[in-house]
């Protein structure tokens, strides 16, 4: 009895008449004519349809391939109006037999579609790119017929059926094949060569349960073959034949060959192909490329506050016990900072300790199986996590460093960890002075204080003329972290000396009212002094040291009080370097000046409001004096003045 198979032809075709035609691609199952006669779209369907065809539709690649390649060769810039309309419903095409088309090679270049409802047909130019057009055109025309075929053999018959432009669905194909004593034809690479090439002795291939080129599943497979003589039929993974079991279904007609895929692993992903043969020739079904995967997963990763390890719970896929895998871990911000090493797992749950790495660091971390070394890793069977080292903190973050209202530098920082973890952190407090007199050295100082875990801010001592730069580094039981130095460097403002002497006697006045006395030089750690005055009080029996500012000091510049007067001024820049004292003459009638701001002693004075003058005036020996040196120290926004305890001399009050 013949075994019958039945195709289910899509479309049917009439004659064709040869007005207007310049090309002819005959077909075993459809016919293709190119037309130069020029129409609008619905001219041109109607004209197709007096021929007994319809306008040509590319839903089947070999009419799309026919159809290309023709306009190609053509040489002609004109388009060809193709079969398929969105008129009724705009951007959901149909092709003329009603069935939806699916439309993706449009011209970009030109950005079409770009009609919209203005535009509602299809046209393609000669490098195969579609275009709407309104039906206006005119363009070419290619119309198609399609019609059946019987192929007769002694051990099977294949006819082709069905009528234009409808198109049947497989079950109701299946049914008209079922009425006819057949089935619907397996397609595959041996039954299309039946079609175009029929012979005498044809071998068909067939897979089943295999539907798409790329196979994850885990049924066998089976290579289905008939002949005539019956072949032979094994499977081949690239080159190499393989041992499979293979029987006869059919009276040595049919032969089928079973690939057991439930048992594979990685190993065995690659290219299969099944391959027959008989005495007339042989063939090979498409490739069936099998895939395996074996993507392990990461379950757990522990890591210690007191040191760098870290212990990675996984487990590889069921696939991969016994297959080698790649373990990595990497330093995105460092790549030199890297491990790698291969593990066999020899179970399905794995735990592996990694050590020697980087504290507080965030890693990477990739496995990944292998085939034989590091070189034959599958990627896309890879697993990918990150995780973060403990030991060593790492740095604090947002270290800040500012001026408090009060004058004084606040230090912030936010931790890296919880308390946890943290057991304190040190502070390496490191300053100079800010503005160094040109009589001292600078002096750089270092400062260590340590804090508990909870505070995460510290105000330094107000210390005038310091410039600060402060470091953080938080603590755990691993040790100390990395330094994180402030953003900002933190200034303190400049003030008077702390310790001012009074002036030393040389003498007693003499009778020409002169007086000798010493004064020690003070100390500038505080900021560069920029005058010296000696302010004198006479019969001032109160040995309360004058509170000055600049206030007082303009009142005494300008005379306004009562039995006080500047009797010298001396600026910074004349006393010199080396003078820890320097002697001074009250009474020899000398007149001085000196600008506090330090801006101008060079002599060249403009009575500036910063400008203060002395008269030392002649003393008498019926009076008391008290005498006080007074220092100006320039601040950021004022004058800071400082005065020591005063000496008496004169005539001594009444009771002393």
């Amino acid at each position: 009895m013949l075994g019958r198979n039945c195709w289910f032809v899509l479309s049917t075709f009439l004659a064709i008449s040869n007005a207007g035609l310049w090309r002819t691609v005959d077909r075993p199952f459809y016919k293709l004519t190119f037309y130069t006669t020029a129409y609008t779209w619905s001219e041109a369907k109607s004209f197709c349809a007096t021929i007994g065809s319809s306008l040509v539709q590319l839903d089947v690649s070999s009419i799309q391939n026919d159809v290309l390649t023709t306009v190609r060769n053509s040489g002609s810039t004109n388009l060809y109006w193709i079969g398929a309309t969105d008129e009724v419903s705009e951007g959901h095409w149909k092709w003329v037999d009603g069935s939806s088309a699916s439309i993706t090679s449009w011209n970009l270049d030109s950005k079409e579609p770009n009609g919209g409802n203005r535009e509602n047909y299809l046209a393609i130019d000669k490098n195969g790119k579609l275009y709407d057009y309104g039906s206006e055109g005119p363009n070419r025309i290619i119309c198609m017929k399609v019609f059946p075929k019987t192929i007769s053999r002694d051990i099977y018959r294949l006819e082709a059926i069905g009528r234009h432009p409808i198109k049947d669905t497989y079950g109701k194909a299946s049914t008209v094949c079922a009425n006819i004593g057949s089935r619907v034809l397996t397609y595959s690479l041996a039954t299309n060569d039946i079609i175009k090439n029929p012979g005498p002795h044809d071998m068909q291939l067939s897979l089943t349960n295999f539907i798409v080129d790329s196979y994850f599943g885990t049924k066998e497979i089976s290579c289905t073959v008939s002949g005539f003589p019956s072949p032979t039929v094994k499977w081949m993974k690239g080159k190499t034949a393989l041992n499979s079991t293979s029987y006869n279904n059919q009276a040595e007609v049919i032969q089928k060959l079973v690939l057991n895929l439930k048992q594979l692993t990685i190993e065995d992903e690659g290219q299969y192909k099944c391959f027959a043969s008989n005495i007339v020739g042989q063939k090979f079904s498409r490739i069936l490329n099998v895939k395996v995967p074996s993507q392990p997963s990461i379950t757990n990763i522990t890591s210690s506050p007191c040191n760098s390890n870290l212990l990675v719970t996984w487990k590889s896929h069921v696939r991969g016990v016994g297959i080698a895998h790649s373990f990595q871990l990497m330093d995105p911000i460092n790549s030199k900072n890297y491990k790698v090493f291969l593990t066999t797992p020899n179970n399905v749950s794995m735990t592996s300790i990694v050590t020697g790495l980087q504290p507080s660091t965030s890693y990477v971390i990739k496995i990944e199986p292998c085939l034989t070394n590091p070189s034959t890793c599958r990627r896309d069977y890879a697993i990918t996590t990150n995780a973060t080292t403990g030991g060593l903190p790492g740095p604090v973050t947002n270290p800040t460093l500012e001026m408090t209202y009060g004058g004084s530098c606040n230090v912030s920082w936010s931790a890296v960890k919880s308390p946890d973890y943290i057991s304190g952190f040190k502070l390496v407090i490191n300053s100079t002075k800010a503005i160094v007199s040109s009589y001292y050295e600078d002096d750089f100082k270092t400062n260590k204080i340590f804090l508990l875990p909870e505070k995460t801010s510290y105000v330094l001592p107000k210390i005038f003329n310091r410039k600060y730069i402060v470091s953080i580094q938080a603590k755990t039981c691993a040790g100390f972290g990395p330094e994180s130095e402030a953003v900002v460097e933190c200034v303190t403002d400049t003030n008077a000396p702390f310790n001012i002497q009074a002036p030393t006697t040389r003498g007693e006045i003499t009778n020409s009212g002169i007086f000798g006395f010493l004064i020690n030089i003070p100390d500038e750690t505080n900021g560069p002094i920029s005058c010296y005055f000696i302010i004198v009080q006479v019969n001032e029996r109160s040995n309360t040291r004058p509170d000055l500012n600049n206030a007082r000091m303009d009142k005494l510049n300008n005379l306004e009080i009562e039995d006080e007067y500047i009797a010298i001024a001396l600026n910074r820049t004349s006393v010199g370097r080396n003078h820890s004292k320097i002697s001074l003459i009250l009474g020899d009638q000398l007149k001085t000046r000196c600008d506090i701001s330090g801006k101008n002693n060079s002599g060249n004075w403009n009575n500036s409001k910063h400008t203060y003058t002395a008269y030392n005036k002649r003393l008498s020996l019926s009076e008391s004096y008290r005498i006080f040196l007074v220092t100006s120290t320039p601040t950021k926004e004022s004058v800071s003045f400082g005065a020591s305890e005063g000496l008496q001399i004169g005539k001594p009050f009444a009771g002393d």
